[in-house]
């Protein structure tokens, strides 16, 4: 249970007084619906066919939930459909005469209009629809593409028919207090609005903002944007509008519970499952954010991630809730009283794979404000996170079959046959059955899906084996998301020296060519013995300090961010509880890692498949691997001071510049594409010495540690397999090469 300190003592008791003195009615409990992400109503895009199959069974399912449910209205946080009705393949279905704007029109028309009569006809006559990015066409929005032309048409279709009367009047036109009920002359004032229902005041957000017309938005240093011309922030009168709101709400005292609703979460980190992952521009720090936690809003209700998070506010009792939807296989109860609010999830179970009509408990969340004290319980997939722990942590303990724990939205292989899967194809079409649990925050939507990892006596319990034939992913999106703080660590052992093998890959699902994107990867790799981080073909970053860990002997390794949004080289690479050395082989940048991505270990996982394409020199990793851990926030010597102790063998300590054995290259080299040497960078060392060039051919000068040992095994040079002893044989030519000086330093007179 949490307790908070409610806003003063004084408050609830002038309310109650209020309330008994001016006669108002008194308000018992009564409950509304939260269904996120309901994707639906592209059913009736092309077809508004009241005698349909598909009309006659989500009427049939709504009418059950509304009878055995109940609800005075239902909250929709955006993604009512799909959306991509400028596409060509959707005109030619709805008519290949219109243009692009006209069939969003129409679209529209059938597909919103046909959603309202269905839930109307269901019992819940009033529907408050957020905006979505599909219903905007869905991210991302490129400049002067006919999908971000037709932005006015998307927000009238959905206007027209969602948010005004048969007669053109706007549905939530009355004031609160003295605020109008929606922004008048902004871009949102007919799809942001404010809404009293009883004791409640509903507030919807429309958070899709055009920044810039002629350009896409993307700002990796503050890790905002990254989806074309428009991003996620609600500024300026539309800020200015929403204050005003909440102000009068907060002056009238009849009001118990203000609850906002928006398309996309600010607090993270969220669940998400087959999404985009996107987010509200600057999150916790956004004015947005900042402005609910003043005026003690209680829940802040977002969807776009398909998968239940409760986050409460680090400043206030401000509770943000993202939650699944998707074609009523899920959804939140919202019990509501005067001084109390119960969500309840409800989760579809049965032994059909859908429309079973059959719901069961899946978590709570009771917020008790009675007398003055903001008292919190949860359970289940409304428990509320707790940032501080471990979102993911496999402990390598045991594996079970893959039906006895529900990944919520898993594509899985039997998909049509049932709604709990028994088996899901893996990379390379080896077949998975079964899973490894998460004892992480996150918990059982992210569980693991194995395949050929036998389990053994390991550095903590048991661990895991991997070869070749091992398969170790999650099928949850996430947990990196672009300049997210995030940290990975875990306990390798392996005596493969000569390989540069995968042990942690992070990868986007969509897209056919890494060229394409402009968002990171992120990939831990044991090249030759040494951690190594890719974020990039050319974003690279090497553990210097301690090297050659594929020696038979138990290693912990960890990386992790010191703050958001931190350049790759800021990176902390550890290894057995101690930071090393690290150098950045070649571009630096800020980190935005993709936000639709997934978590494997050991291999590229269910990433794109373009990644073996591009890094043929990656393998699977062949060792054992224990105690896999992520967290959302930067790693500290208090999260190693169990490790230290448990390290039977510490990898090499680096070499210092004092014992004599590094040396400068003797001979030119190429700095920037032009020869130079290591007593011209001696000239200007602090501004030279900031490239890799400098750094790898004078670390004397330089001030660096050296690994003044060859490489053991293979590497890659000019798209071929090579090893220090060939380098011996043209020593001349090759050792020109700074990737070739890296490997073999000896060999090339680096260091002796």
């Amino acid at each position: 249970m949490f307790s908070f300190p409610h806003s003063t003592l004084i408050y609830s008791l002038l309310a109650c007084i209020l309330r008994a003195t001016a006669g108002a009615e008194e308000t018992s409990q009564w409950q509304f619906l939260a269904l996120a992400d309901f994707h639906g109503a592209e059913t009736f895009a092309t077809k508004p066919d009241f005698e349909s199959n598909s009309w006659k069974k989500w009427l049939g399912t709504l009418k059950y939930i509304h009878d055995k449910y109940g609800g005075d209205l239902v909250l929709l946080p955006g993604d009512t459909q799909n959306g991509k009705w400028t596409e060509d393949n959707f005109i030619e279905k709805i008519n290949s005469e219109l243009s692009p704007q006209e069939a969003v029109l129409l679209a529209g028309r059938n597909c919103y209009g046909t959603m309202k009569k269905l839930f109307a006809q269901a019992g819940y006559e009033k529907i408050l629809v957020a905006v979505g990015d599909h219903e905007l066409g869905g991210n991302s929005w490129k400049k002067n593409s006919q999908k971000v032309l037709s932005l006015p048409s998307y927000r009238q279709s959905f206007t027209k028919s969602l948010n005004r009367d048969s007669n053109g009047n706007f549905l939530y036109e009355y004031p609160i207090g003295s605020a109008p009920s929606r922004p008048l002359g902004t871009a949102f004032d007919n799809t942001s609005y404010a809404h009293r229902h009883k004791n409640a005041l509903f507030i919807t957000l429309d958070v899709f903002k055009t920044l810039r017309g002629d350009k896409s938005y993307f700002d990796r240093e503050n890790g905002t944007g990254g989806e074309g011309v428009l991003s996620c922030t609600v500024g300026g009168e539309h800020l200015v509008w929403f204050e005003n709101v909440l102000q009068q709400a907060r002056a009238d005292l009849t009001i118990s519970h203000i609850f906002v609703q928006g398309h996309v979460p600010i607090a993270h980190p969220v669940r998400q499952i087959n999404c985009s992952g996107q987010f509200l521009d600057n999150g916790e720090d956004s004015e947005l954010w900042r402005l609910m936690n003043l005026y003690e809003v209680d829940i802040y209700f977002a969807g776009e991630v398909h998968a239940n998070t409760v986050i409460k506010s680090q400043s206030s009792n401000l509770i943000q809730i993202s939650s699944r939807g998707n074609v009523f296989n899920n959804f939140l109860q919202i019990l509501v009283e005067e001084e109390k609010i119960h969500i309840v999830a409800f989760n579809e179970i049965g032994s059909k794979p859908r429309w079973n009509d059959e719901h069961d408990i899946h978590g709570n969340l009771i917020i008790d404000k009675s007398l003055g004290i903001v008292t919190m319980d949860s359970d289940g997939a409304l428990e509320i996170l707790d940032r501080n722990s471990p979102l993911i942590h496999i402990s390598f303990e045991g594996a079970v079959p893959l039906e006895t724990r529900q990944i919520i939205g898993m594509t899985h292989d039997d998909i049509g046959e049932k709604l709990i899967g028994s088996r899901i194809s893996m990379r390379d079409g080896i077949v998975s059955s079964q899973a490894m649990a998460n004892q992480g925050e996150f918990g059982q939507q992210y569980d693991g899906q194995i395949v050929n990892i036998p389990l053994e006596s390991g550095i903590i319990g048991y661990a895991g084996l991997f070869s070749d034939e091992s398969r170790f992913a999650f099928y949850s999106i996430g947990p990196f998301s672009g300049g997210d703080v995030a940290s990975v660590s875990l306990w390798i052992n392996t005596v493969h020296a000569q390989k540069q093998m995968i042990l942690v890959h992070y990868g986007a699902i969509f897209g056919s060519s890494i060229d394409k994107t402009t968002k990171d990867f992120f990939t831990l790799v044991l090249d030759n013995g040494v951690p190594t981080v890719y974020l990039g073909k050319k974003k690279i970053l090497k553990s210097t300090g301690h090297n050659l860990l594929a020696d038979g002997q138990w290693h912990h390794i960890a990386v992790s961010m010191p703050t958001k949004s931190c350049l790759l080289s800021q990176v902390n690479i550890y290894v057995d509880g101690i930071k090393t050395i690290t150098w950045l082989l070649d571009s630096d940048d800020y980190i935005f890692t993709t936000t639709s991505g997934r978590l494997s270990l050991g291999g590229f996982g269910y990433s794109a498949k373009y990644f073996d394409d591009i890094f043929p020199e990656m393998e699977t990793y062949s060792g054992y691997m224990d105690d896999f851990k992520f967290h959302s926030r930067p790693l500290t010597s208090n999260d190693f001071v169990n490790i230290i102790p448990l390290v039977s063998s510490p990898a090499p300590a680096p070499t210092e510049i004092g014992d004599n054995l590094c040396q400068d290259y003797k001979k030119k080299f190429r700095f920037n594409g032009t020869k130079r040497t290591c007593k011209w960078v001696q000239n200007n060392w602090k501004t030279r010495c900031v490239r890799d060039e400098a750094r790898e051919n004078c670390p004397v000068t330089c001030r660096e540690a050296c690994q003044c040992f060859d490489t053991p095994g293979m590497f890659w040079f000019k798209g071929l397999k090579t090893d220090c002893k060939l380098t011996q044989e043209s020593q001349a030519s090759r050792c020109q090469s700074n990737r070739v000086r890296s490997h073999c330093p000896v060999t090339c007179g680096i260091c002796q």
